[in-house]
């Protein structure tokens, strides 16, 4: 059975049997637990509170709602996208060393008043359940409205820079050192700037939520600087881009710019890269970039309303992204290969960085299948490179994808869908073991337990049909070895007919000459009986020759030399017949 974790330091739960809650022997702290039954679901919970532990809100969510999109009454699926909505990370209270909440992603809405509160009430699994969500939830709603109270005091700003301070050695990145170029220049322009090196430098020893808060939600422009993938998807960098990029949706008058160096914009995070992006190596980007800036934000009304455009543009360019997807996978779904190429290719060329993986693959099943032949499988095999050359750089969901293939593969090898009936076609089984080996190597640089289950399924059905061949060629063997065996008895029984009907026919030959030799003695008897009465009648009757010699002769000439050819001729005749 699947351990669950606890939710506020990541250590095993001791868990009592019927029990909606348990206390945690690590930390001390009690807390709700979901169903235990089905080890998936634990396991997706166990998945979703590493992230939050991690400060990784937003796949938090995303996990949680995956919860819930198989069960809707799961209450502790709400409660976890409360505690990721609000960004509710536990610490350790230096005075009790009880864990105690802290938000760090503050809504104007009150917990309390939130719909998914509301369903973790409503489906708890019995009071005392009930009981630990409302006293969390009354916690967090004290802390939402403490920090509010601060943030209302707060000047507005006008610009919010969003950046990497320190790298994983705690020294100063490079980031950090543009970021501040860019706010001594932006400052100078006599703009409000929200930069957090400088403007929480005074705020030491204080929570920094409110004071991110309120520029967060003051600020138009949201500048993201970065010089690596790695930084712009730092944990804290995109925790402030992804929540600006919320209140975008909402008020279409903000407007984000990411701003990179010493990268290429093809390596910007895949939510970023809809936008129009600053090369900061570019001659003059400061005085552009402050010209830009200084038209959204001095700007009336009237023309704020239309800067909303870009924004436009944006939403427009993600909604092409989104309905050539859709068109592409019902081609897949309907087995247009045609059109599944034509989509692809039309992804590929636009949206390189949003879809490559996905699209490498299925643009070659669709060569493969308008071919029907197997001139382009190596191409197939070769696309599974991509997943490993592309997989840091891709900012497809690539958890979404790898399922996605790994699930065609198996619907073209066993068409059929029943493993039972070995009845699969080669060249794609054959993938589905290329497949794999790259997910193995994927899997020793990159410890995902999506890409471990993949594996485990792999090998599960590779060794089902290895034990299946393994039978089969038993069979063959066994069957050959029958058929070899019938054979050999057929030809020998013929063997045995034909020495038989020779011997038959030999008997039969002996039988016939025995007879004609009968026969030939029998006339021969007559023929020297007839020949002796005429010589003696003739002799009687004085017609003779005048010797015995002469007579001697002729009984010699006309009875016993006809009986010695005659009887040559049989041995002979006897002789002929035993040779065949």
């Amino acid at each position: 059975m699947v351990e669950l974790k606890c939710k506020m330091c990541g250590g095993n739960l001791k868990i009592i049997d019927k029990n909606s809650y348990a206390t945690c022997e690590y930390c001390g702290s009690t807390m709700t637990l979901p169903n235990l039954n089905d080890d998936r679901i634990v396991n997706l919970f166990n998945r979703a509170n590493q992230y939050r532990l991690q400060n990784e809100f937003d796949k938090a969510m995303a996990t949680y709602e995956n919860i819930l999109a198989e069960d809707n009454s799961n209450a502790e699926a709400h409660w976890g996208v409360i505690l990721a909505k609000y960004g509710i990370e536990y610490v350790e209270d230096p005075n009790t060393h009880n864990r105690v909440p802290t938000c760090h992603r503050v809504q104007y809405e009150s917990i309390l008043s939130d719909l998914d509160y509301k369903e973790a009430i409503k489906n708890a699994q019995d009071n005392k359940a009930k009981t630990l969500y409302e006293k969390e939830a009354t916690q967090i709603a004290e802390i939402q409205k403490n920090i509010l109270a601060v943030a209302r005091n707060e000047k507005p700003y006008d610009i919010f820079i969003c950046y990497k301070e320190t790298d994983n050695n705690g020294q100063r990145t490079k980031d950090s050192v543009f970021a501040q170029d860019i706010y001594n220049q932006l400052v100078q322009a006599k703009y409000n700037v929200f930069f957090s090196r400088i403007t929480l430098e005074d705020k030491l020893g204080t929570e920094y939520e409110p004071y991110i808060f309120s520029a967060l939600n003051s600020a138009k422009v949201m500048l993201v600087i970065g010089t690596t993938k790695e930084n712009f998807e730092a944990v804290w960098v995109k925790n402030e881009w992804s929540r600006f990029l919320e209140l975008l949706r909402k008020e279409k008058n903000r407007v984000l710019i990411p701003c990179y160096r010493d990268m290429d914009a093809y390596n910007l995070p895949q939510e970023l890269s809809l936008f129009q992006a600053q090369d900061m190596n570019k001659i003059g980007f400061m005085q552009d970039l402050i010209r830009g800036i200084s038209k959204i934000i001095e700007q009336t009304p009237k023309e704020q309303n239309s800067n909303v455009i870009t924004i436009n543009d944006v939403n427009k360019r993600q909604l092409k992204f989104e309905n050539l997807l859709i068109n592409a996978r019902k081609a897949v779904d309907d087995k247009n290969w045609e059109n599944v190429e034509k989509y692809y290719n039309l992804l590929q060329d636009e949206f390189p960085k949003n879809i490559i993986i996905e699209a490498t693959f299925f643009s070659n099943i669709a060569k493969i299948m308008c071919d029907g032949s197997n001139s382009n499988i190596e191409e197939l095999y070769k696309s599974f490179d991509t997943i490993q050359k592309y997989y840091d750089i891709s900012s497809e969901n690539k958890e979404e994808i790898l399922k996605k293939i790994s699930d065609f593969l198996f619907k073209m090898a066993f068409p059929k869908g029943d493993l039972s009936l070995i009845s699969y076609k080669v060249r794609f089984y054959n993938a589905i073991v290329i497949f794999n080996e790259k997910l193995e190597q994927l899997s020793a640089t990159h410890n995902e337990t999506y890409i471990n289950d993949l594996i485990s399924k792999h090998k599960q059905v590779m060794k089902t049909i290895e034990l299946k061949n393994e039978k089969m060629k038993k069979y063959t063997e066994i069957k050959n070895e029958k058929i070899q065996k019938y054979y050999e008895e057929e030809k020998e029984q013929k063997r045995i007919n034909l020495e038989k009907e020779i011997e038959q026919r030999r008997i039969n030959l002996e039988n016939k000459r025995k007879k004609i030799k009968k026969l030939a003695k029998t006339i021969w008897g007559i023929w020297l009986f007839i020949l002796t009465v005429v010589i003696i009648r003739a002799r009687v009757k004085g017609y003779t020759s005048d010797s015995i010699q002469t007579d001697l002769a002729v009984i010699f000439v006309f009875g016993i030399l006809p009986y010695l050819i005659i009887s040559g001729f049989f041995k002979l005749l006897n002789l002929k017949n035993n040779n065949k």
